[in-house]
């Protein structure tokens, strides 16, 4: 509607829980007018007492560390590879181009938009931004951070507020992952029976560590009352 209809060019796409301000809306802007290979680019994402957040931007991992990363514990093993250092994305201003950006806050160019065929309607929460990124990137369209602007994220707020179980958050971020590595990185079907394998062993140890929390938490509360 807003590229058909009222002949928009770049429109951005916001989650409830961020506060940005107008003169960030227009460096992006900027950005996308710049720089016409471009199909995404986000501001630097801030937490609520000014820090950046964690991830910002990441690389993209191939499906078999995609795989590997569905479990809590591997994952943590193996969050250094998705990293960039800090001197690629702040030794200079501007705008660096990166896998992915964080799905909370984009501007974007609409025709690009369109053509990569838009968000995977398969998905739900998680795993959206690593998918356009993919798509934007199969018709030769980058995706950027643009490290002179920034906007607060209230991370998960309306998540957690909506969805309070931790096993149900995870076994849907689950699911997502599942469905990207499987519609967009694995190349060869063989694979596909390992990857299901795989997952089912991270929901497994999904309810493990989400009983194991209920678990503490019960305990702390019972330790409380007396």
């Amino acid at each position: 509607y807003a590229h058909s209809v009222l002949g928009a060019e770049f429109a951005v796409i916001a989650n409830p829980d961020v506060e940005f301000s107008n003169d960030c809306i227009a460096l992006l802007f900027e950005e996308l007018q710049k720089d016409n290979g471009c199909g995404v680019i986000a501001p630097v994402s801030l937490d609520t007492s000014g820090n950046r957040s964690r991830n910002i931007a990441w690389r993209q991992l191939s499906a078999f560390y995609e795989t590997l990363g569905s479990s809590v514990l591997i994952n943590r093993v193996l969050r250094h590879r998705s990293r960039y250092s800090e001197e690629y994305l702040f030794g200079t201003g501007g705008s660096k181009e990166v896998d992915v950006v964080p799905g909370s806050l984009l501007a974007i160019n609409i025709n690009h938009f369109i053509k990569a065929g838009m968000y995977d309607e398969e998905v739900f929460l998680f795993c959206e931004e690593k998918i356009l990124s993919w798509r934007l990137r199969s018709i030769g369209k980058t995706t950027k951070l643009c490290v002179d602007s920034s906007y607060v994220h209230r991370h998960s707020e309306t998540i957690n507020k909506n969805i309070s179980s931790h096993i149900k958050r995870t076994n849907i971020w689950l699911r997502s992952k599942k469905h990207f590595v499987r519609k967009h990185l694995v190349k060869r079907t063989y694979l596909t029976p390992l990857v299901e394998v795989f997952f089912s062993y991270a929901k497994l140890e999904s309810y493990i560590i989400g009983l194991t929390k209920s678990l503490l938490i019960f305990m702390k509360g019972s330790s409380k009352s007396k």
